[in-house]
C-alpha cells in the first residue's frame, strides 16, 4: 500500500504539482472531479506539501532534496497498522500472564513491575499461581477486587523486569484491537478483532451494566485477559461471553474508563 501511495504521489508532483483539493477550504484549484483529489487532500492533511501562500502550482520545482523528504515523512505518517502490531506484541507477550487460583486458569495484564490486573472470577482465592511468557513461575496475592466491576489486582514480587502498560484514553467503534490469553488451554494466544460497541449495556440481575462488546470469540482461559490498541494501550479486560448459539457469540470487557475509576487509588499505575 505505501508503495502504490509512494508512486501516486511522485506521479501527481511531477505532472500537477502540489495542489490541494477545494474539499478542504484552504486551496481552490483542484476540481471536486479530479481523478487525483484524494491523494492531493491526503497529502494536504498530512501538511506533507504546502507552496507558497498554500499553494504548489504545477510550475513549480521540487528538488531531489524536497523529494526524499516528502517520501520519508510518507513512511513516517502512513505505517501500516500490521507495522504496529509487529512491534507491539513482544511487550503484550511478555506483560501476560496465566493465572492459576484453585484449579481455575485464566488471563492478566501486567501494569508494571508489580501489579497484575485480572478478572475477579478469575482470582476467586487471595494467593495464586502465575506463570508468565517466559516460563517464570510467580506467585501473587489479591489486594484489591471489585466484585461489581468483575476485576481484581493482583501484587506480586519477581526480580524480573516488565515494560509498563498504560491505560487507553480513548476507544471507537470499528477500532482494531488485539486479544492475548489462553482459550482451551491455547497458551498466550494472539487475536486481532475490532470493537463492535464502546458502551453496550447489558442486564444482570435487575440492573443493567456497561461492557465494550468486542468481535472476538471469548473462551474459558481467555476472562482476565486484556484488550489492547494497535499501539499496546490497555483498553479493557476480557470478563465474559454472550452466546447466541454454540458457535457464534460476542465477547464482553470492563473498558478502559471503568478500569481507570477501579485503579484511582492504587500507587504505581502508569498512565498515559
Amino acid at each position: 500500500m505505501k508503495n502504490r501511495l509512494i508512486v501516486l504521489i511522485i506521479a501527481f508532483c511531477i505532472f500537477f504539482g502540489t495542489i490541494v483539493s477545494a474539499d478542504s477550504g484552504l486551496f481552490t484549484d483542484v476540481a471536486i472531479s479530479s481523478w487525483y483529489k484524494n491523494a492531493v487532500s491526503f497529502v494536504a492533511e498530512k501538511g506533507i506539501m504546502i507552496g507558497d501562500q498554500g499553494k504548489f502550482r504545477p510550475d513549480d520545482y521540487v528538488t531531489r532534496a524536497e523529494m526524499a523528504t516528502i517520501i520519508s515523512k510518507i513512511y513516517k505518517d502512513v505505517e501500516s497498522t500490521e507495522d504496529k502490531i509487529i512491534n507491539t506484541i513482544p511487550t503484550l507477550l511478555n506483560n501476560t500472564v496465566i493465572i492459576c487460583s484453585e484449579n481455575l486458569y485464566g488471563s492478566g495484564v501486567i501494569l508494571n513491575n508489580n501489579l497484575i490486573l485480572t478478572a475477579n472470577h478469575v482470582a476467586i482465592i487471595d494467593k495464586v499461581n502465575i506463570s508468565t511468557y517466559r516460563n517464570k513461575k510467580l506467585e501473587g496475592v489479591v489486594i484489591k477486587r471489585d466484585v461489581n466491576d468483575d476485576l481484581a489486582l493482583i501484587k506480586f514480587t519477581s526480580n524480573i523486569k516488565f515494560d509498563k502498560i498504560a491505560l487507553a484514553e480513548r476507544a471507537q467503534i470499528g477500532q482494531t484491537i488485539l486479544s492475548i490469553g489462553n482459550p482451551l488451554g491455547l497458551n498466550f494466544n494472539i487475536i486481532k478483532g475490532i470493537i463492535c460497541h464502546t458502551a453496550r449495556y447489558v442486564k444482570e440481575n435487575d440492573e443493567y451494566k456497561n461492557y465494550m462488546q468486542i468481535n472476538i470469540n471469548v473462551n474459558p482461559g481467555d476472562s482476565g485477559g486484556g484488550i489492547f490498541d494497535i499501539n499496546g494501550d490497555l483498553i479493557g479486560i476480557i470478563v465474559k461471553k454472550i452466546c447466541e448459539n454454540e458457535i457464534k457469540g460476542y465477547g464482553y470487557a470492563i473498558p478502559y474508563y471503568r478500569i481507570k475509576g477501579f485503579l484511582l487509588d492504587i500507587e504505581q499505575v502508569p498512565n498515559n
